[in-house]
């Protein structure tokens, strides 16, 4: 069974009251909440964290017992489509020298942050079983703009991708503003070593340099960590 990484992109609040909790919104449109749903029991500890898109669940929601968090599912449009791994939601803080930031992983993921590539600064990979023959897994690179604007260094990226990696191909490549910042969000998928990979890639610039947070699964599974990995890489970005 393979179990590694296979390295793909470095070439290159309103008040509702609800019997004895209280549910904090932000927004309510016709009537119906919208935005960041946050729930409390009475004594003011966190039961639900979720989305809502006027009035329908969507995203993910978190659910906590005894202030732990013990359930996580995913909702589109008030449907519910599947309940996904908690433990992959349950973070710990790593510190990167390199970017003098600590960005939020998953606890049980295996992480390692020393390497002899320069560019490289983290990799973290699920421990998962023998189903699959590739883990999920999360990687943070750092790159000099040199003369590039963010845009023109993703662009770039890019199309090497494509040119240089057999049966590589874009499913979308965005602009983003998150947290107030500026970011390009590359998907793709590849079939590497015979396996189906899909995966995405965060670019996010800092002074003269480019942050690469990379995140990739098994295409079979990639809608249950799709979420987990946009929520790690925009809580990276946001701690930079």
């Amino acid at each position: 069974m393979i179990k590694h990484i296979i390295i793909i992109g470095f070439i290159l609040i309103n008040l509702v009251v609800c019997n004895s909790s209280i549910a904090q919104n932000k927004n309510i449109i016709n009537g119906k909440l919208h935005g960041k749903y946050i729930e409390y029991n009475k004594d003011s500890i966190k039961l639900i964290d979720g989305y809502m898109s006027k009035g329908l669940k969507t995203g993910l929601w978190k659910y906590y017992k005894n202030n732990t968090l013990n359930k996580v599912e995913k909702y589109s449009n008030g449907d519910f489509k599947f309940t996904l791994d908690h433990e992959d939601y349950m973070y710990k803080e790593v510190y990167l020298s390199k970017i003098n930031s600590y960005i939020p992983i998953p606890k049980r993921w295996e992480t390692n942050t020393k390497f002899e590539n320069p560019k490289m600064i983290l990799t973290s990979v699920k421990s998962c079983t023998d189903e699959f023959d590739y883990c999920p897994n999360i990687m943070v690179n750092i790159d000099s703009l040199n003369t590039l604007s963010l845009k023109e260094y993703a662009e770039k990226n890019k199309t090497e991708l494509e040119t240089h990696i057999e049966n590589f191909k874009v499913l979308s490549f965005e602009n983003k503003k998150v947290m107030h910042k500026n970011l390009y969000v590359l998907k793709y998928s590849v079939l590497k070593q015979n396996i189906n990979i899909s995966g995405l890639m965060i670019f996010e610039k800092k002074e003269n340099n480019v942050i690469i947070i990379g995140s990739s699964s098994e295409k079979s599974v990639i809608n249950e960590y799709n979420l987990l990995f946009l929520e790690t890489g925009y809580s990276i970005t946001s701690a930079l």
